[in-house]
């Protein structure tokens, strides 16, 4: 009888030791995965924005005239009166 309990208990401690085995595996293969969603993403992104670098316009400076704008010319203007009165 103490026999067949020993047994038991050897086989439940088996089975447990199994159990976690197992949990642990399929955490190592879920982290795994995880990683490599992961890594694709960025792959992905990096992809977007290098295929999307070409298509952003470069900054264009303006090319309005000093007579265009009345901001510039009155600025102009003072600055001239400031030296001839000097």
């Amino acid at each position: 009888m103490v026999g067949e309990k020993h047994n038991i208990i050897i086989k439940q401690l088996s089975l447990s030791a199994l159990k976690e085995t197992e949990i642990e595996m399929v955490s190592r293969v879920e982290e795994a995965k995880k990683r490599v969603q992961k890594a694709k993403t960025k792959q992905q992104w990096q992809k977007e924005i290098e295929c999307n670098k070409g298509k952003i316009g470069k900054f264009k400076r303006s090319s309005s005239n000093m007579e265009d704008d009345g901001a510039s010319s009155a600025i102009l203007s003072l600055a001239c009166i400031a030296l001839c009165t000097n």
